[in-house]
């Protein structure tokens, strides 16, 4: 006699719980805003979305908070690398009067304010997500996540190779 002990799928109980979820409570679709009362499956007959359920431990916020701490000192460190880049570009620009020089400075300067607004979008993104009074599971703030930290290198390289570009125009 053989058993099956093998964990029931885990979109299954997702779907199961969905549907219960949906049985007599007002809840619309975040997509379309359709009313799902008493709905018999777990997706929007309106638009076709697919509602899922999320468990996440209420008790423990700290991956969250970590991810923003994180996100916040990549800002922070790519602001202080942004400015020391500027100033020590614009007195090279003052020093050194050619032409290479201002071009590295125009492309070091709008370059890295782009990159630096795009870091701090993402990271407000990021604190708006988690910020709310409700438990945020980690997933749904790893795309901000991902999105500062690779901003991050990004603009780290762009300083580097400008630096570089700069430092290359005294020799």
């Amino acid at each position: 006699m053989t058993t099956n002990n093998a964990a029931p799928d885990s979109r299954a109980i997702s779907d199961s719980l969905a549907r219960e979820l949906l049985r007599d409570r007002d809840i619309n679709c975040p997509r379309c805003d359709y009313p799902l009362r008493d709905a018999t499956t777990n997706t929007c007959p309106e638009c076709g979305c697919q509602l899922t359920v999320t468990v996440c431990d209420a008790s423990n916020p700290e991956p969250s908070k970590r991810l923003i701490k994180a996100g916040a000192l990549l800002l922070f460190l790519f602001s202080v690398a942004s400015v020391i880049g500027n100033i020590a570009s614009l007195i090279t620009d003052l020093i050194i009067d050619n032409g290479p020089v201002t071009l590295v400075h125009g492309i070091f300067y709008f370059g890295a304010q782009v990159f630096w607004m795009c870091m701090l979008f993402w990271t407000a993104r990021l604190w708006s997500r988690t910020r709310k009074n409700r438990p945020t599971p980690p997933r749904a703030v790893l795309k901000p996540a991902i999105v500062c930290v690779v901003m991050a290198f990004l603009g780290a390289g762009l300083i580097t190779y400008s630096a570089f570009l700069v430092a290359w125009t005294f020799l």
